[in-house]
């Protein structure tokens, strides 16, 4: 059985609400552009760690916040511009 540990560095934020679903999402859009399951999964998890790393000083109201879906090409505001 072949298996395949995809890893990237930690991202220090408290916005991490949605993760699991965006990454499913992910992997599921770039099997539909005709990605293999690698290619697929590697580049979810790129998207994944970018979101969160560009929205990790975001603040959207109380306690858990998303990540920045849309890191590329809209920023959004960030604690050090308020």
């Amino acid at each position: 059985m072949y298996h395949r540990r995809f890893s990237s560095p930690n991202v220090n934020t408290r916005n991490t609400h949605g993760t699991g679903c965006t990454l499913s999402s992910a992997i599921s859009v770039f099997l539909a552009q005709e990605n293999d399951v690698i290619s697929s999964v590697a580049k979810a998890k790129t998207y994944v760690y970018n979101a969160l790393n560009e929205g990790r000083d975001v603040i959207v109201g109380d306690g858990i916040g998303p990540m920045n879906h849309f890191f590329n090409p809209i920023k959004t505001i960030k604690r050090s511009q308020i």
